[in-house]
């Protein structure tokens, strides 16, 4: 392999089977009949990943380089939570200041098919990207033949001229590469805050890209510019799933029914799920609380005649607890605000589920139903309010090592000057994480979280006391 590879390097040609790409459509959500509501994923050969795997690990540090901080998809140290916490503490901030922010939530219309192929090429050509590893990628995408599997039938073969392979380690790169190109054309500001520059901010995970600013005109002019630069490289605007939203203390502000841009007018919104998380104009947080506890649930009773089966061990039932329905719950939750009803609600859940696997407790000659206490001594692990604050202590960890222009440590620091509503404020994301601090006693966090070995003791410190 190790000398195939190397051959392939040297003459920039590769296997003809390796051009050949089996696509399998898969459902993403919605009506199964619409074709528009599959993603299609190629399964490539096993020997083409490898090739495509060396590529990648020798494009990374330029393409790490020229990416702006904005980007956090497909990125190594980097995910949608960053984006989430980021967009999560503007709404904070700037709810609790009275500063109005307008979002432009943009979604693209099969980004993944859609981008011209020579487009791409001269992008990384005019970024810098070295012409050896230009042509490498190019002899990975020219002649790539494609067949469709649904079920036992598959189509017959034809050439795709354009797009980049889902399923392929190279295309994610390639693609971020590509929406680089187009936020550098269309002049938009790539690493300020709104909250401190004042000016657009972008927040991106691939092709999903939330545009704010503090006006419309300047969300408008922003989105005016970048739908101008990605329509040259065949990127097209979904103008039905681009939403728009005014955040904003003062009701009359929420109101407005739409944002027209150019040709285009796009609908206002006050609830959206961005990167899998319920984000809404006035930030409140519960709204998104309330939607895991939901998605929970029907995980639950997905599962639910495996918790009710008697052939599965109590262990075995805590350990698909813990591995399928927990990570759906607390998604998302190191962003958590958690006030004390939020607190009960995840508690009641947590414990219809232990109650589930544990059964009730014979008393002489009745049986009841177990204590919380009870739960908790069997389950032998701390309970699901105590797992949102150890999540919230290690990401707040992760913001003290981040770099110093990353948007999330930007925003979290910013202080910003603002006038303050009547009556009592809301309870902010920092101030319960330090709280937690200072009730272990813990001083002097930011040097500390360091330490990644000394600060996990002190996440474990601060929830067990």
């Amino acid at each position: 392999m190790h000398k195939l590879i190397s051959k392939i390097w040297l003459t920039e040609s590769m296997p003809d089977d390796w051009n050949h790409s089996m696509i399998c459509p898969i459902l993403k959500k919605g009506d199964a009949t619409l074709r528009t509501n599959y993603r299609g994923i190629s399964l490539l050969p096993v020997a083409y990943k490898v090739l495509t795997s060396v590529l990648c690990e020798n494009l990374k540090p330029h393409a790490e380089a020229l990416i702006g901080p904005y980007q956090c998809g497909f990125r190594p140290g980097k995910s949608t939570i960053d984006q989430i916490f980021t967009l999560r503490q503007i709404l904070e901030k700037s709810c609790e200041n009275q500063i109005d922010t307008y979002h432009l939530f943009v979604d693209y219309k099969a980004a993944f098919d859609s981008p011209r192929r020579d487009r791409l090429y001269a992008a990384m050509s005019e970024l810098g990207i070295p012409a050896k590893l230009i042509r490498l990628c190019m002899m990975t995408l020219s002649n790539t033949i494609s067949s469709v599997r649904v079920g036992n039938d598959q189509s017959e073969t034809f050439y795709t001229k354009c797009g980049l392979r889902q399923g392929d380690s190279l295309s994610c790169m390639l693609f971020n590469i590509l929406m680089e190109s187009i936020i550098r054309k269309a002049g938009v500001h790539r690493t300020g805050t709104i909250l401190t520059n004042r000016c657009v901010q972008l927040l991106g995970y691939a092709d999903d890209i939330d545009i704010i600013g503090r006006t419309k005109r300047d969300v408008t002019a922003a989105f005016g510019a970048i739908e101008k630069e990605s329509a040259k490289v065949g990127l097209a605007v979904n103008m039905d799933k681009t939403k728009f939203m005014v955040c904003s203390s003062r009701e009359s502000r929420r109101l407005d029914s739409q944002l027209s841009a150019g040709s285009h007018s796009f609908e206002s919104v006050k609830e959206f799920i961005y990167l899998g998380s319920a984000i809404s104009s006035t930030n409140d947080v519960s709204l998104e609380i309330k939607r895991r506890i939901t998605l929970a649930n029907r995980c639950y009773f997905g599962l639910s005649r495996h918790f009710n089966s008697r052939a599965l061990s109590r262990p075995t039932k805590i350990t698909l607890y813990r591995t399928l329905i927990l990570p759906v719950l607390l998604y998302g939750a190191e962003c958590w605000t958690v006030v004390q009803s939020d607190a009960a609600a995840l508690g009641v859940f947590e414990r219809k589920i232990l109650r589930k696997i544990f059964g009730p407790i014979c008393v002489g000659d009745a049986y009841r139903t177990r204590w919380n206490h009870e739960l908790y001594e069997l389950y032998g692990d701390v309970d699901i309010v105590s797992r949102v604050k150890i999540q919230r202590l290690r990401w707040l960890g992760h913001i003290a090592r981040m770099e110093e222009d990353a948007p999330a440590r930007k925003v979290f620091d910013a202080v910003i000057v603002g006038k303050r509503r009547r009556g009592r404020p809301r309870i902010r994301w920092q101030d319960q994480v330090m709280e937690a601090l200072s009730t272990s006693g813990v001083t002097n966090w930011r040097a500390r979280a360091q330490d990644r070995k000394a600060w996990r003791q002190i996440v474990q410190q601060a929830v067990t006391r």
